[in-house]
């Protein structure tokens, strides 16, 4: 047998928290091993300790941590090494591609002379144009169009999807024999994760082991060879991906998957009770024992080792062999909600609670004052462009699209209840661009917004409940009059968080005490104390562990039903959109370019850009490498970064269809009918037809 790339034993990683203080134990005794040419997918809530012990295999743990085990590179043991000895390895032989691309790189350098300088670091008899050689030829390997051009560009000028691919080149410098990935698709869209994925896919040809450490189950089911779970800084689970993910035998992992939004098709997701443990506590038995419904009295007391669980898998738990073909229903009961079904009556029948036509926000080119004139010839990008939405009573619509589509700055105007550039914007039946500063204020009551960062969103320095409380202050109680009740503030802010799943004893914690779904949890009691009759949902669910995101969704679509509530919601999940939404409206620079029932749009979708979105988003196919041709290269290429404010934007002469570059539809068709395609912007119908399905495309099948 070979020898493992990579090879853990008995890692154990302790931070300590100074004089007197418990020692906070992340990892407790971590194995496991990678074979040449493997990737192995490590997946697992937050605090599980995946992100530690990528640091550990790096060896970039601050000083105070306290580490015990084995970590070998092929025959060489890597603890123990000092920081010179081990930067000898860091890079050449073992690369980190980091969670946070945009933190990993220095704002004030280009991206190409940070590559050059990776380059430079284990080859320094190299000169200045033989790394810059370098650098360019690692851009062109990560799909980079036009490299030479790249080569400068700072890293704010780059979008989220081409920062993570000049991480990815940086660490294949020197094409390590092992990459660990730390969450390296979590701040992408779909679109740009299927790029990432078919980079980290090209990894397992060159034979180097990849380590993939993430929450996105989609992406290790297409990914990795093996998975392991962890669960409290211990392995729980281990096996082939094709069999972990079909039979399962531990709960937790069973619990895990089935918390999971598939875009196949709806269905009911568990909510797993309780939390993960502390790691400061070091208590015997299982670690999932206090959430595990199934639990018997040997798990409170022995700790269960990973034993076979067939087919080259290993589970530990002390009833494995029970849980063959178990589903999640048999374990948690009390699961989330069942998908909900849509609300009655047709689109057009149903009450607009939010209508937008014809919207349209440009900007100037950067650089330019903000109080200048628009002169002739200055150069603009259009953000949004002649969209045409509405939002019915009682309903829930999504917009999706990729990264820089033009969603965020969608919201913007709505959310800002003034006169737009061009267009209109009805809240209510009321028009935004007429309101004085006094309606204004009054009809933001019934517009309420749930940011995607909830850390981000909430006040560092007040309390739960005050943060709570906040809108029933500023407001001066007008929704509990509205209500005819006569309670005070505080009553009113328990209500609230005991609505949204929290305890009395939260209120007098602050953000920083509470994990992130339950700071989102707080962000939507918030959002709901003044009884708004819409909510905006900026990517409520991006970045949350999928065990919570069933929870959040779970709670979203009962507080809907309880309070009335009707959702405009962007996302580029469209397995979450898929399980929320009732219809959806696929946006393409700037553009809407189809809408309709969610399940409509995703099975049966008429625009080339909706089903490459659906295409991207499919978790079952698997990512394989692919060779590179001129029209694959089209279609991974951006716009220049001087070109647009962000990279993705369209310019404001932009004509014609904005997907006609990289459309498989266009390909075929005849020139006279091609040029249609590249002169003439094609328009979905403004108005909802009968069947409430539309697509702007001069060729829908």
């Amino acid at each position: 047998m070979t020898t493992p790339a990579l090879t853990v034993t008995d890692l154990h990683v302790g931070f300590s928290q100074g004089r007197g203080q418990p020692e906070v134990r992340a990892l407790r005794g971590l194995d496991f091993a990678v074979r040449p040419g493997e990737i192995l997918g490590i997946v697992g809530e937050s605090g599980s300790g995946k992100t530690t012990a990528a640091l550990a295999l790096m060896g970039l743990l601050p000083q105070y941590a306290r580490v015990t085990g084995s970590v070998r590179l092929g025959e060489r043991e890597l603890l123990g090494l000092s920081d010179a000895e081990f930067s000898a390895h860091r890079g050449k032989d073992i690369a980190l591609v980091p969670a946070d691309p945009l933190a990993a790189l220095t704002p004030v350098y280009g991206v190409g002379r940070q590559i050059a300088e990776a380059v430079g670091v284990h080859d320094p008899g190299l000169s200045r144009a033989q790394r810059r050689e370098r650098a360019c030829a690692l851009l062109d390997r990560v799909r980079f169009p036009d490299p030479e051009r790249w080569y400068a560009a700072m890293p704010h000028q780059l979008s989220g999807g081409m920062r993570q691919r000049a991480i990815i080149a940086m660490a294949l410098a020197h094409d390590p024999a092992v990459i660990i990935a730390d969450e390296p698709t979590a701040s992408v869209d779909a679109s740009m994760r299927e790029h990432v994925l078919r980079l980290l896919a090209d990894r397992r040809s060159e034979r180097s082991s990849l380590v993939l450490i993430t929450h996105d189950l989609g992406a290790v089911s297409r990914l990795a060879d093996r998975v392991l779970v962890t669960y409290g800084g211990r392995a729980v689970e281990e096996g082939p991906t094709h069999r972990l993910l079909r039979q399962p035998r531990m709960p937790y992992t069973i619990g895990l998957l089935a918390a999971r939004p598939r875009l196949g098709a709806k269905e009911e997701l568990v909510q797993m009770p309780g939390s993960p443990p502390t790691t400061v506590e070091d208590v015997p038995g299982c670690s999932f024992v206090d959430r595990c419904p199934v639990a018997v009295s040997r798990c409170g007391t022995e700790t269960p080792p990973m034993t076979s669980a067939g087919e080259e898998s290993r589970a530990a738990c002390w009833r494995v062999e029970e849980f063959a073909g178990a589903k999640a229903t048999d374990i948690f009961p009390s699961s989330g909600p069942a998908p909900r079904s849509a609300p009655r009556g047709t689109p057009r029948e149903r009450r607009a609670v939010l209508r937008v036509e014809g919207l349209v926000r440009r900007y100037r080119s950067v650089g330019m004052p903000r109080w200048s004139p628009l002169l002739p010839g200055i150069p603009e990008t259009v953000a949004v462009d002649g969209v045409h939405l509405r939002v019915g009573e009682g309903e829930t619509l999504a917009v999706a699209g990729e990264s820089g589509s033009g969603k965020t700055t969608l919201l913007r105007e709505i959310l800002s209840f003034d006169r737009p550039q061009r267009g209109r914007v009805e809240v209510l039946g009321r028009d935004t661009g007429e309101l004085n500063r006094r309606d204004r204020f009054g009809l933001r009551r019934q517009v309420q917004v749930v940011l995607q960062d909830p850390g981000a969103s909430l006040d560092p320095r007040m309390r739960i409940l005050d943060t709570v409380m906040e809108p029933l202050r500023t407001h001066r109680g007008d929704a509990l009059r509205r209500e005819g009740r006569d309670v005070r503030f505080e009553d009113r802010a328990l209500e609230l968080l005991t609505l949204v799943g929290l305890s009395a004893h939260d209120a007098g914690r602050y953000p920083e005490d509470l994990s992130s779904g339950m700071r989102q949890r707080v962000a939507i009691a918030r959002a709901v104390a003044l009884r708004p009759s819409v909510l905006v949902l900026d990517e409520p669910v991006s970045g949350l562990d999928v065990s919570v995101q069933a929870g959040i969704l779970g709670l979203l679509d009962g507080l809907k039903d309880r309070l009335g509530l009707s959702y405009l919601m962007v996302s580029h999940d469209l397995a979450v959109v898929r399980q929320v939404a009732d219809r959806l409206a696929v946006m393409h620079r700037g553009r809407i370019v189809e809408t309709g029932p969610t399940d409509t749009v995703l099975e049966r979708g008429r625009h080339p850009h909706t089903r490459a979105l659906v295409r991207a988003s499919d978790d079952a196919r698997p990512a394989r490498p692919r060779q590179r041709d001129g029209r694959e290269a089209r279609a991974d290429a951006e716009p220049p970064p001087d070109a647009t404010v962000d990279g993705q934007h369209a310019p404001a002469e932009d004509t014609g269809c904005r997907f006609w570059s990289t459309c498989g539809r266009y390909a075929a068709l005849p020139e006279g009918s091609a040029r249609l395609c590249r002169t003439v912007v094609p328009r979905a119908p403004s108005a909802v037809p009968e069947s409430g399905h539309s697509a702007a495309c001069h060729y829908v099948p």
